[in-house]
This record gives C-alpha cells, structure tokens and sequence, in this order.
C-alpha cells in the first residue's frame, strides 16, 4: 500500500532520514549539515528542504537497508560510506496539508552519517533539485522562523540540532518543552 495512502486507512506512515554532516568544517566546532531541495516535481512539498535522504519504509526492507538504499538513491551515498551511519532514534508525529486536511500519523526513522569535508551529495534519481551545506545557526534559523523546510521536518531538524548540541537547556527556555514534543508517546499502527 502507498504511504500516501495511510491517512485514508488510518495506519501510520514510516519513513527513514539520513543526515549527511561535516562533523567540524571550521572554528566554531559545530558541524554542518547537507539538506536537499526537493525537485519541482515533486507531488507532495515541492521546493521544500529535506534531511540529505529521506524515503518511505517499504515492505522487504529492515530500516537500516531502506536508510541505505534511499542514501544511495537521493544523493550518491556509497555502501562504504554508509557503513558509518548511526541510527539515532524514532520521531513519532502527527502531519497534514497545508489547509489542516488529511491529518495523517508519521513515524521517522532517523540515522546520522558523519562525511568528509570533501564529500558532496549528489542527486541520482531525479528528486533532489539541488543539495546545500547548512551551518547550524543556519538550520536553527530555519527550524525557529523560516518556511522553507518541509513542514514535518521541522521537528526532524530540531531533533538533529538537539542531538548535535546547537538547542541545549541552556540556549533554549522551550527545550523541556521541545523534548516533550519531539518524543510524546502516541499509538504506532504501521
């Protein structure tokens, strides 16, 4: 069944992300982190910002494979490089369209992929318009004000700016907050 078709049945969505980033490119000690733009075409989001990869989880794959292959697909990633992923949890979070229609369940695998600096993605498969290097203010910005990245990747990206020490308790008055809602329980039907 299509994911897309998931609000419809009323089974949660699952899709897996991975977050290529340059550990340290410069003084500031923090990385940075590859988004790609989704092309035009797309059907759902165009011209919206996404983690480097990110696909649904289809039958036949365990989430790392889907991660993989979808790392390979979107943006070049070698299985030798992609031996160095490191899964880094699950978002669990409710997304809709635009107009508030078509509420729908998400679940949102996550793994980090530590590039060098060198490395740049590079689209394969026609979904990526184009791949651009963030700086963590850059992201924390966007995540905080912008409208540029896919909605429901809004909290995918603060999860990722939590995780690499940009929002902390001490930067943040909402953190408390902000991890509440980035791991709130909810029912998981996929």
């Amino acid at each position: 069944v299509d994911r897309n078709a998931a609000q419809v049945l009323g089974t949660t969505s699952a899709g897996v992300h991975v977050h290529c980033f340059v550990p340290s490119p410069d003084a500031s000690g923090m990385p940075c982190v590859w988004l790609a733009k989704r092309a035009a075409s797309k059907s759902t989001w165009p011209s919206r910002w996404d983690p480097t990869a990110a696909g649904g989880l289809p039958a036949g794959f365990t989430v790392r494979e889907n991660a993989e292959k979808e790392a390979a697909e979107e943006a070049g990633v070698s299985s030798e490089l992609f031996a160095h992923a490191r899964a880094t949890g699950a978002l669990s979070m409710m997304t809709s369209k635009e107009d508030g229609s078509c509420l729908k369940q998400s679940l949102y695998f996550n793994y980090d992929l530590p590039v060098p600096a060198d490395w740049r993605p590079h689209a394969a498969d026609g979904e990526v318009e184009l791949f651009r290097l963030w700086t963590m203010n850059e992201l924390e910005h966007e995540v905080s004000y912008g409208e540029n990245l896919r909605p429901a990747m809004v909290g995918v990206m603060a999860d990722f700016l939590i995780r690499h020490g940009q929002i902390t308790a001490d930067t943040s008055p909402d953190f408390i907050a902000l991890q509440a809602a980035l791991h709130r329980d909810r029912l998981a039907l996929c």
